[in-house]
This record gives structure tokens, sequence and C-alpha cells, in this order.
């Protein structure tokens, strides 16, 4: 394995751990990791409604929009960043009241 690679799995794994310790070091937060990376995944899909995808993993749209403020200052995977800013509109929209 050459030094650069060797440098990026160090890199990884830091980040990584980064993210983890988030999760460990947050114990009142209402999904975890894996929930987070569900969500992060599906809520694009337009056949799911973004307030079942928050209730399929135990949470609910402002929770979930807080969540994604707290967590979005850590990461540093550009398409992850840019995932969670699109799901953080997301769920804004979908908190704001509808006007009738």
């Amino acid at each position: 394995m050459e030094t650069h690679d060797i440098q990026q799995e160090k890199n990884k794994t830091t980040k990584e751990k980064k993210h983890l310790n988030f999760f460990l070091q947050n114990e009142v937060l209402s999904i975890n990791k894996d929930s987070l990376k569900y969500i992060l995944e599906n809520f694009s899909n337009k056949n799911i409604n973004i307030h079942d995808l928050c209730n399929q993993v135990g949470s609910n749209a402002t929770n979930m929009q807080n969540l994604i403020e707290q967590i979005r200052p850590i990461l540093t995977d550009r398409s992850i960043k840019t995932k969670s800013t699109k799901l953080s509109n997301h769920l804004f929209q979908s908190i704001l009241p509808s006007k009738n």
C-alpha cells in the first residue's frame, strides 16, 4: 500500500471516529447513526413522505432538523454534507405551516 493510500485510510478512520463519537457523546439523540444514514439515503425518494420516513426510525421532522443542525458542522465528506443540507431544507419546508 502506498503512503498516500495509508494516509487516506487514516483520515477516513478519523472521520468515522468523529461521527461515531458524536453519537456516543449525545445519548439523548432521537436516532442512531444507522437511522440517520437510512434517512439520508431515502429522503429524496418521492414515493416516501418525509414525516413517514422520520416515523419509521422513531423520530419526527423537528428532531431530525435539529440533529442535522448539530451534526452538519462535523461532516467532512462533501456529498454527505450536501445531502444533509438538502435534507435539512426538505425538513424545514415540511415543518412550515401550510397556507390554507
